[in-house]
C-alpha cells in the first residue's frame, strides 16, 4: 500500500529519547530495542532499488535480487547462516552479516552492564519530500534505502563528535516501513561511558553521573546534514540552491551596508556619538548596558530612515523572503519567519556596529558652551535637541553616574528653562502684533482683544523675569514671578501635593477671570483670525462655543477641588478614601483632556497591581535573594521543629512501652514467685 501524501508537513523529523541501565530492573535489555528496529514486518528489502538508474540497470539490479535470492544460494546460505545479511546498516556497511549483528548484541550487552545510556532515535521523511527527491516511488513502493542510509551515515560522525561519542561510541539504524511515513529507527550507545553531567557544590565543579540527553544543536545540525545529504543524493542538480541563495544574500547584504556607510553624514555620526556612554567597551549592538539603549535607538532609526530608500534593501528582502520558504519548507511551518528575522536583525547589527565604528574616529569636543550661548539657539529643533539630550544625561545618571555629565545636566537644565523663556518671548511680540492690526468692528471684538492683550502682556512678563539673571532680581520681583508661575500653573499637570493655597488663590484668579472672559464673548461675531487667537492663547479646540469653554472652566474648578481637598486632608484620611479620591481625581483628569483635545491614555483596571520593572535591577536582585534567604531560614527552622516534635512524641511513646512492659515482666516475676510458695 503506498504512502499518503500529506501537505505542510516537515521534510524531516528526528527524535531521540534515552534509557538507562536500570531498564534491567523493568525487564528490558538494550538488545531488545536492537531486535525491535529488526522485525520484519517494520523492514523490507525486496523493494529496495535506485531509482535514478536507467531501466536497463533496474533490469540488472533485479536479475541481481533473482540470483541472490536463487534456490541453491539459499540452501547454502542455511548450511552457512553467518553469511546472511540483515536489514540492519552502520557506520561501514549497509546491511550487516548475522555475525556482525551478534556482535553488535554483545556490545550492547557490555555497554548495559557498565551502565551506559542507550539513545532511542527516530528521523521520518516525509513522503512528499521523498518522492521530489526520487527516492520513493507510490507506484511500486520501492525505495532507494542505499542513498537513505548513505544521509544518514554521513551526518552521524558530527552527531557523535559533538556528544564526546566519537571515541567509544557505536551506532545502528534500520529503516521501517509500518507507517505512514517511512522512517529509520537509530540506537547509540557506547561501551565505556565517560561522565559529563557536572554540577556546582560550594564553588565547586563536580560530576554527577552520565550524559543522558543528547546535545540539541547537534540534533539540529544533524537533521539538516540528513536534510541535504538526501537532496544531494536525489536530487544533485538542486544541492545548490541553498548555497546560491545564501550566497546571493551575503552580496546584497555587503551592497547594502557599503550604501548606508557611504550615505549616512557627518552630523548625523556626531549626534549619535553625543548619545554614546562614556565606556567605549559597551559600543556593541548586542550590548545589553543599560546605558546604551537610547544610542542603540537612535542608531536604528539611522539605519531605518536609510534602508527605506535604499532599492537593494528591497532585493535582500526578496532574496531573504525565498530562503524563508526554502527553509520552511524543510522544517515546517512553525520555522515560518524566522530566517527572515535572523537575517534582518544580522544586518541591523551589522549596519549599526559600522555606525559604531565611525563614532570612534570622532573626536570628542570640548564642551566649553555656556548656558547663554546655548539660550540663544531657542527654535522647536535646538529646544528638542536639547530636551533629548536632558533625557540621555538623566537616563546615564541614573544606570553611570558621572560627575561630568552631572554638572552638563545642571547647566542644560537652566538653559532650557531659558529657551523656552525665549521662545515664549518670541511667539507673543508676534502674536501681539498681529493683534495690534485686528480691526474692531463690535464689542465682542473690543473684549477678545482686551483679553488677549493682558494675557500676552502677562506671558512677556514671565518670560522677561525667568531670563533675568536670579541674583539681579529685587525681591519685588520675585514675588511677581513667583506669583504669575503660580498664575499659570496648568491644572492637569500640577502634583498634588504641589498644590498649596497660595498656588490655589492664584489658579482660581486665572479660572475666573477666563469664566468671565467666556461670558463676554459671543462666538458668533468673532472674525476667524481673532478665534484663532484665541483658541493658541487659551489652548481651546477647534469650533469651541461658549458653553463649552464655560464647561471646561467649570471642569477645571472642580479638578482643582479635589486635588486641593486631597493634599489638606491626605493625613487625616483612610488608605480606602485617598484611593477614591485618586480615582475621581484620574476620572476628571481624562475628561478635561478630552474637553481639551488633548491625548487621552486608557486608565487601567487595576493600576495599583501593575508590576513595574524595578529601577535599580541589581539591587532589586539582591533584595530578592534575602528576601529568598530569610523565607528558607523560616521554613527550615519550622521544619526542624516539626521534626523535633515527631521524635519527642516517638521517644515518649517508646518510653511509654518500655515502662509498659517492665510493669507486665515485674507482674509476671512477682506471680511466679507466689507459685513457688
Amino acid at each position: 500500500m503506498p504512502k499518503p501524501i500529506e501537505s505542510n508537513q516537515p521534510d524531516v523529523i528526528f527524535t531521540v529519547k534515552y534509557a538507562t541501565a536500570r531498564a534491567t530492573s523493568r525487564g528490558l535489555n538494550y538488545r531488545g530495542f536492537l531486535d525491535y528496529t529488526q522485525r520484519h514486518n517494520a523492514t523490507n528489502r525486496d523493494h529496495d532499488c535506485d531509482l535514478n538508474q536507467t531501466p536497463l540497470e533496474t533490469q540488472r539490479y533485479e536479475k541481481f535480487i533473482d540470483y541472490t535470492a536463487r534456490n541453491n544460494a539459499t540452501r547454502l546460505e542455511r548450511q552457512n547462516p553467518t553469511s546472511e545479511l540483515t536489514p540492519t546498516f552502520n557506520h561501514d556497511s549497509d546491511n550487516l552479516t548475522v555475525a556482525a549483528t551478534e556482535q553488535l548484541r554483545s556490545q550492547l550487552d557490555e555497554a548495559q552492564a557498565n551502565q551506559a545510556t542507550l539513545w532511542q532515535g527516530v528521523i521520518s521523511f516525509s513522503t512528499k519530500f521523498l518522492i521530489e527527491n526520487k527516492l520513493y516511488d507510490p507506484q511500486t513502493e520501492a525505495c532507494d534505502q542505499g542513498k537513505i542510509k548513505a544521509a544518514v551515515r554521513k551526518g552521524m560522525p558530527a552527531l557523535m563528535k559533538a556528544n564526546g561519542l566519537e571515541a567509544s561510541g557505536f551506532w545502528w539504524g534500520d529503516i521501517q516501513f509500518n507507517t505512514n511515513h517511512i522512517h529509520v529507527h537509530l540506537g547509540l550507545s557506547e561501551q565505556q561511558p565517560h561522565r559529563e553531567t557536572y554540577r556546582r557544590q560550594d564553588g565547586r565543579l563536580i560530576v554527577d553521573g552520565v550524559r543522558q540527553k543528547l546535545n540539541k544543536k547537534s540534533m539540529l545540525r544533524f537533521k539538516s546534514q540528513v536534510r541535504q545529504q538526501v537532496m544531494t543524493l536525489g536530487r544533485p542538480q538542486t544541492k545548490n540552491k541553498r548555497l546560491n541563495l545564501e550566497k546571493r544574500i551575503g552580496q546584497v547584504q555587503a551592497v547594502v551596508k557599503k550604501n548606508v556607510q557611504s550615505q549616512v553624514k557627518p552630523t548625523e555620526i556626531e549626534k549619535l556619538f553625543a548619545w554614546l556612554p562614556a565606556d567605549r567597551h559597551l559600543w556593541r549592538s548586542k550590548s545589553h548596558a543599560a546605558s546604551m539603549r537610547l544610542a542603540q535607538q537612535q542608531a536604528r532609526k539611522i539605519i531605518d530612515s536609510y534602508l527605506v530608500t535604499d532599492p537593494q534593501y528591497a532585493d535582500f528582502k526578496q532574496s531573504v523572503q525565498q530562503l524563508d520558504q526554502y527553509n520552511t519548507a524543510a522544517f515546517g511551518q512553525k520555522t515560518a519567519g524566522r530566517t527572515t528575522k535572523q537575517k534582518e536583525d544580522q544586518l541591523q547589527a551589522q549596519l549599526m556596529n559600522a555606525l559604531f565604528k565611525a563614532c570612534r574616529e570622532v573626536k570628542p569636543a570640548d564642551q566649553q558652551w555656556s548656558v547663554n550661548e546655548l539660550a540663544q539657539h531657542y527654535q522647536a529643533k535646538d529646544i528638542a535637541e536639547n530636551m533629548a539630550r536632558i533625557k540621555w544625561l538623566k537616563h546615564q545618571q541614573r544606570y553611570a553616574p558621572n560627575d561630568k555629565q552631572a554638572k552638563e545636566l545642571r547647566h542644560r537644565r537652566v538653559a532650557l528653562g531659558q529657551q523656552n523663556a525665549h521662545a515664549l518671548l518670541a511667539d507673543t511680540t508676534i502674536k501681539q502684533a498681529r493683534l495690534t492690526k485686528m480691526s474692531i468692528n463690535n464689542n465682542t471684538m473690543k473684549m477678545a482683544k482686551q483679553g488677549l492683550a493682558e494675557r500676552y502682556q502677562q506671558q512677556q512678563q514671565v518670560a522677561n523675569l525667568k531670563l533675568t539673571k536670579p541674583w539681579d532680581l529685587s525681591s519685588l520681583e520675585k514675588q511677581q514671578l513667583t506669583r504669575l508661575q503660580a498664575y499659570f500653573t496648568d491644572v492637569v499637570n500640577v502634583p498634588v501635593n504641589q498644590l498649596g493655597n497660595a498656588r490655589r488663590t492664584q489658579i482660581e484668579q486665572r479660572l475666573h477671570w477666563e469664566h468671565e472672559l467666556a461670558a463676554d464673548i459671543n462666538w458668533q461675531q468673532l472674525t476667524p483670525e481673532m478665534r484663532t487667537a484665541l483658541q493658541t492663547a487659551f489652548e481651546l479646540p477647534a469650533q469651541v462655543t461658549r458653553q463649552q469653554w464655560q464647561a471646561r472652566i467649570d471642569q477645571e474648578y472642580k479638578l482643582l477641588r479635589l486635588k486641593a481637598q486631597l493634599n489638606a486632608h491626605k493625613k487625616e484620611w483612610s488608605p480606602e478614601k485617598i484611593k477614591k479620591s485618586y480615582q475621581e481625581i484620574k476620572q476628571q483628569t481624562q475628561q478635561l483632556k478630552r474637553a481639551s483635545g488633548r491625548t487621552v491614555k486608557p486608565l487601567a483596571k487595576e493600576e495599583h497591581q501593575q508590576v513595574r520593572p524595578p529601577q535599580r535591577p541589581q539591587q532589586f536582585l539582591a533584595q530578592q535573594r534575602s528576601q529568598a534567604k530569610q523565607i528558607v531560614a523560616q521554613q527550615t527552622h519550622v521544619v526542624k521543629k516539626e521534626i523535633r516534635q515527631v521524635q519527642r512524641a516517638q521517644y515518649e511513646d517508646s518510653r511509654a512501652k518500655q515502662q509498659m512492659f517492665s510493669q507486665q515482666a515485674a507482674i509476671e516475676h512477682e506471680q511466679a514467685v507466689e507459685r513457688e510458695r
